[in-house]
């Protein structure tokens, strides 16, 4: 994907509402290092977040201290480049200035989305309190009444009375399974013990964790009635720590709060629309319509030739006309052009319309024009969050060109190199012995042993498999299977079990059974130099790249001063069983 269309895309997570599953968890910066690479800080902080991506709190508490040496060294070895990198300044580098530029709106209109959008429908608190449910399961019994939304008289004067009874059976300290069994209306689930869900959006389950083990709730109102439950077991579950599950938590809650998300998202454009009293030129949308179809206005309907739709219609004054207006600026036709010139063929709506140009104005277009006016008007590229993930973007960049300078570009591939490794590892480059089959294949097993039989007898397999192979893919090919390799299960392991010539099976293969004849073997044989060559290439290349990136890894380490602090690692996650 090109820059451009990642930043169409971040675009229209405002102008379509396209909920964007991306974030980025970053634990407080400013805690002591771990080490020192030339003049950059691995914090304790980054390498938990780094570490602990993917593991539960259990690994966490087990990590032995070569375990979490290992993954500093990986980190210590991205530094080194980085230092390296900017040593070269290349920070600097045109190619790399110019895609973080292109990424900058991108990331202030993802920050906007999450900051005025996000936010607002999903709170930290809201995420905390899922993470904070899911590090346990309830065990519960559950009576469930039956009552709809509107009763008669009479079934809410039964429902009462039941409820009655189920309290007196409680305080008189009949066991509750009991109780299950003899009141409750799910017949399905009757005297069950089930796992509540923790994360379900239930009034039961929201009870059910708010309580204690033991605990017998008062009547839970329900869809469908109401439910008296009692905690059995509280269990502790070993979960991954909350930075590393905040993402996927949020991203499910933005799922179930899609339509609350477009409402908010739809709200903050139209609040932005009144700030700047921005609107629509319908008229200079008619002309950017009548210019694109190559309409003249003064010759008629008869005698003008059919018009193909053409962007180089359009004369540099009828580029400067306002197709969004709002306060100090607008949408021109000669930028919606140069905007429409990064939009899929495919993917393009209709231009020769009024309506289809005045919707696609209103959906993407209209967002667009209004977050880069607040964007420049607030400054938001300097906000901290923006440049945070910009600077993550150029070292990403930086670390990229530096590995293709100092590794891809010092690897030279010559003939002769192929040429020996070819010789010295000829084995590799060997096609096994194989051997050629034709096969019956057949549903019924009985039916298959008695064929079986009879082409072991002798009888003319050819056209036995013309008789009787069920097999679709076959069947013309009167069952020919062509060559096999060995290998120790099915089809490969029988025809090298017999003689050539011979029959095997029946086998069971999926639902049916096959009878195999071997016909012929093809013996070993060594492929050509220049057949292998694709081979050998990438297989060089790659052996070649692990040692110039071992080498220069190697340089890096002698040239740039690293300072490891044993005893900070040593120490981290150590007081988790504790806290435990």
């Amino acid at each position: 994907m090109n820059l451009v269309s990642l930043k169409r895309i971040t675009i229209l997570i405002f102008s379509s509402i396209i909920l964007a599953g991306i974030f980025t968890s970053c634990g407080e910066k400013g805690s002591q290092p771990v080490a020192r690479v030339g003049g950059r800080v691995i914090s304790e902080s980054e390498f938990i977040n780094s570490y602990s991506s993917g593991k539960t709190s259990e690994d966490l508490a087990s990590a032995s201290i070569e375990d979490k040496r290992d993954h500093l060294d990986k980190m210590i070895d991205r530094e080194l480049m980085l230092v390296a990198a900017y040593q070269q300044n290349l920070d600097q580098d045109s190619l790399i200035v110019e895609q973080v530029e292109d990424r900058g709106e991108a990331e202030v209109f993802r920050h906007l989305y999450e900051t005025k959008v996000i936010d607002q429908v999903i709170s930290e608190d809201v995420i905390r309190d899922i993470y904070e449910k899911s590090k346990k399961q309830v065990k519960i019994q559950d009576v469930f009444l039956q009552l709809g939304s509107n009763p008669s008289e009479e079934e809410q004067q039964e429902f009462d009375t039941k409820l009655n009874l189920i309290k007196e059976d409680i305080n008189e300290g009949i066991e509750f399974e009991d109780i299950v069994r003899k009141y409750s209306d799910d017949k399905k689930r009757k005297g069950l013990l089930k796992w509540s869900a923790s994360t379900m959006d239930n009034p039961v389950h929201q009870q059910a964790f708010s309580m204690k083990e033991g605990e017998i709730s008062e009547p839970i109102k329900t869809n469908l009635g109401y439910s008296i439950i009692k905690v059995v077991e509280i269990r502790k579950m070993n979960v991954k720590p909350y930075e590393s599950e905040k993402t996927k938590i949020k991203r499910e809650l933005m799922r179930k709060n899609s339509k609350d998300l477009q409402k908010r998202a739809q709200e903050y454009i139209e609040t932005l629309k009144e700030k700047y009293n921005a609107k629509l030129e319908e008229e200079n949308i008619q002309k950017f319509v009548e210019i694109f179809k190559g309409e003249e206005t003064d010759t008629t309907a008869a005698e003008a030739e059919p018009a193909r739709p053409s962007l180089a219609n359009f004369t540099e004054e009828d580029k400067e006309l306002k197709l969004i207006s709002y306060a100090g600026g607008g949408l021109t036709i000669g930028e919606f052009i140069n905007e429409i010139k990064n939009i899929p063929p495919m993917r393009l709506p209709r231009l020769d319309e009024e309506k289809s140009v005045t919707t696609i104005l209103n959906q993407g277009f209209f967002a667009q024009s209004l977050l880069r006016k607040l964007m420049h008007e607030k400054e938001l590229m300097k906000e901290k969050e923006v440049q945070e993930k910009l600077s993550e973007y150029r070292e990403n960049f930086m670390v990229n060109l530096i590995r293709k300078n100092e590794i891809d570009e010092k690897i030279e591939l010559h003939e002769d190199s192929l040429k020996q490794y070819y010789e010295e590892n000829k084995e590799e480059f060997k096609t096994p012995v194989k051997r050629e089959v034709r096969e019956i294949s057949i549903k019924d097993k009985e039916l298959a042993e008695k064929v079986a039989k009879r082409a072991k007898a002798g009888e003319n397999f050819l056209k036995l498999t013309r008789k009787y192979n069920e097999k679709s893919l076959t069947k013309k090919k009167d069952g020919y299977l062509g060559f096999v390799t060995k290998s120790p299960r099915h089809i490969g392991k029988a025809a090298f079990d017999v003689n050539i010539g011979e029959v095997a099976g029946p086998i069971k293969i999926g639902n049916n059974y096959s009878v195999i004849k071997v016909l012929s073997e093809q013996d070993a044989k060594y492929q050509s130099f220049e057949d292998a060559k694709p081979r050998i290439r990438i297989k060089v290349q790659s052996d070649m790249r692990k040692k110039r990136e071992q080498q220069w890894k190697e340089d890096l380490n002698e040239e740039i001063k690293v300072t490891v602090y044993d005893n900070r690692l040593e120490d981290i996650f150590s007081d988790m069983n504790a806290s435990e």
